[in-house]
């Protein structure tokens, strides 16, 4: 296990240290919220236009003149030819132009990774190994999530179960860890105040409620999912008595720590959410009672484009390179098929897997109820996503920390494939992991081989 954690750690080096800056979904406005709390601003009270640091280092290495400025003679100059960057003045005009619709977003992972980057003393003037060094700190979270996530199941599910389901961790296309994104926080807060909740010891309650409401101090999305531990404890075998009591205990411990987060929210803004500025930056209008009723969510065409993406989303992230996407199609149906097996096996192994059982299906059920709602009730015929075209929110991945039940659920199939076959379940393991590993080089090795990336800059 230790060997497996070790390579973990390598693999989070590698593949932060390989995408060039700026190019991923979202990255730059939780660059410039880093940046904004390494050098004290204040929870709400943050200007909406990016920081000076935000918009000198983006617009400095996401420009013309970094990105070409070595003629790499491989596939990474083609990509550039198809979406042309901007020339160093256009880039930082175009930043200054940029409000942050971010900017109110609970401040918990901005205040772990701006105090690195005020201790580490970056700044606008800093160089590009320094911003590397920031990418590490973050990943530094998945790596410690994946070690106590490997203790966890060695512990509670034997050494073979444990060490198939870490080799399908460690070689899953997830690309959330390699970027400045609060997602990264989200994965192990609500992952293991699920896993927690597997158990009705008051110590595992009490643990289980403040990880969760840690996770709602990290992106308000997670406030979809609070309600999985306590249904876990109702459908537990314990009596009556002491179900209430457990469901009692983690709701008071739980709202002791996200209420002052909506207070304050509410005293300075007017909204418990504080996501008012975010809703209108993003031109979401509100749908009325009769649009939501006509919403193309039901037709069948609607709903197939609804089920699908936010599996993806989810599963194998949304990683691109200036919006252009790196992953192969034919993975995209092996990966929802994965899903959608792992589900039924489950369902059909319920009595043996129950735990595992409730917590996946409690997910898909809280996740997609989420979304739903989020796809109703806005108008997107102004924004760019979700579009008029497509007026779904399918983006799975901002309930991140439910992504390894699923990778439980996958383990959990082959698991029973191998018993049936008497074959070790870590072969297959393997075998569907050096898919997901070499598929994941050859349609990213034009980062690899790319002159801006850390070692290109070595």
């Amino acid at each position: 296990m230790f060997l497996i954690s070790i390579l973990f750690g390598m693999k989070l080096f590698f593949w932060s240290s390989i995408f060039p800056f700026y190019g991923n979904v979202d990255e730059k406005a939780h660059f410039d919220l880093i940046t904004k709390y390494g050098n004290g601003e204040k929870y709400l009270k943050i200007p909406l236009p990016y920081s000076k640091d935000a918009v000198d280092l983006i617009s400095n290495y996401q420009s013309d003149e970094y990105l070409r400025r070595v003629d790499s003679g491989t596939e990474y100059d083609l990509l550039l030819d198809f979406i042309y960057p901007p020339k160093q003045e256009d880039a930082r005009l175009f930043v200054q132009s940029l409000k942050n619709y971010q900017n109110n977003s609970p401040p918990l992972y901005y205040w772990i990774t701006g105090a690195y980057y005020w201790l580490a003393g970056i700044n606008s003037e800093s160089s590009i190994d320094a911003l590397y060094s920031l990418r590490w700190f973050s990943s530094g979270i998945s790596l410690l999530f994946f070690v106590c996530f490997v203790w966890f199941l060695k512990r509670n599910m034997g050494t073979t179960a444990a060490l198939s389901a870490s080799i399908l961790l460690l070689c899953f296309p997830q690309p959330v860890y390699y970027f400045l994104n609060n997602d990264v926080l989200s994965l192990p807060l609500i992952t293991f105040a699920i896993l927690l909740s597997w158990n009705s010891k008051r110590n595992h309650v009490i643990l289980s409620s403040i990880l969760m409401g840690l996770a709602v101090w990290n992106k308000l999305s997670n406030l979809a999912l609070v309600a999985i531990p306590p249904i876990i404890y109702l459908l537990s075998k314990e009596n009556k008595q002491q179900k209430f009591k457990t469901i009692f205990s983690y709701s008071i411990v739980l709202g002791i720590i996200i209420l002052p987060l909506f207070l304050w929210n509410y005293n300075s803004t007017g909204t418990f959410t504080a996501n008012a500025e975010k809703i209108s930056i993003l031109k979401w209008g509100e749908n009325s009672f009769e649009d939501m009723l006509n919403h193309p969510i039901r037709t069948w065409e609607g709903l197939k484009h609804f089920l699908w993406f936010p599996i993806l989303s989810l599963m194998r992230g949304e990683v691109t390179w200036r919006l252009y996407p790196i992953i192969p199609e034919w993975m995209d149906y092996l990966i929802v098929v994965l899903v959608i097996l792992s589900l039924l096996y489950l369902a059909w192994k319920r009595k043996s897997q129950a735990k595992l059982l409730q917590s996946t299906y409690l997910a898909t059920l809280f996740a997609f109820s989420f979304l739903t709602y989020l796809s109703l009730v806005f108008d997107y015929t102004e924004s760019v996503y979700p579009s008029a075209k497509y007026p779904f929110f399918t983006s799975g991945r901002i309930l991140i920390g439910i992504f390894p039940f699923f990778i439980l659920a996958i383990n959990e199939m082959i698991m029973g494939i191998g018993k049936k076959l008497n074959i070790s379940p870590i072969y297959f393991s393997i075998a569907l992991g050096l898919v997901f590993i070499i598929t994941e080089y050859h349609f990213r090795k034009m980062f690899i081989y790319s002159p801006i990336n850390f070692f290109g800059i070595l």
